[in-house]
């Protein structure tokens, strides 16, 4: 029954989570990685913990609009829905906040080497990737400030809810 329950809270959710892209917000400042880790954390290792979030943040793109390097964006996503099954192991504040701090710098990691290695902005050799690295820099810090609050107040709503709400106690 809880699983149940946690595959319907996270399906309402990451989709919602995701159409914030629409709203104004500061650079890489995003519920993103948020909504992917909490997907993994409550799916599990379902199929669906990858699907959902995935097909949300595709749907998106679609009006959005597509990149080059957008399979490493995903990449860097899908390794974010493993370290949340990872935390779904101990949902602690300390876990949750050390699937925030990988999930942001795996993000920059995987997601800049895609911008180097396919967007043609940068030089395809060392110093053209320390300088795509070194331009990102200033966007990792809204990256990991959005990854630990969006996951600290989703994980922790859900626990609250979910220790405070009778119906979902029972299930």
């Amino acid at each position: 029954m809880q699983k149940r329950l946690d595959f319907w809270l996270v399906f309402g959710i990451v989709p919602l989570l995701i159409l914030t892209r629409f709203l104004p917000h500061p650079d890489n400042f995003s519920p993103f990685a948020a909504a992917f880790l909490f997907s993994g954390a409550y799916l599990g290792k379902k199929w669906y913990a990858y699907i959902l979030p995935l097909a949300a943040l595709f749907f998106t793109d679609m009006y959005l609009g597509l990149y080059p390097s957008i399979g490493f964006t995903y990449l860097a996503y899908i390794l974010t829905v493993m370290i949340g099954q990872k935390v779904s192991n101990k949902r602690s504040i300390s876990m949750v906040g050390l699937g925030a701090l990988m999930a942001s710098i795996i993000f920059f990691i995987v997601s800049n080497l895609g911008v180097w290695a396919i967007d043609g902005m940068y030089t395809r050799d060392f110093s053209g990737l320390v300088q795509c690295f070194t331009m990102a820099l200033p966007f990792f810090k809204n990256t990991l400030l959005g990854n630990i609050i969006y996951s600290g107040v989703l994980f922790s709503l859900y626990e609250l809810a979910k220790s405070n709400l009778p119906a979902l106690q029972r299930a």
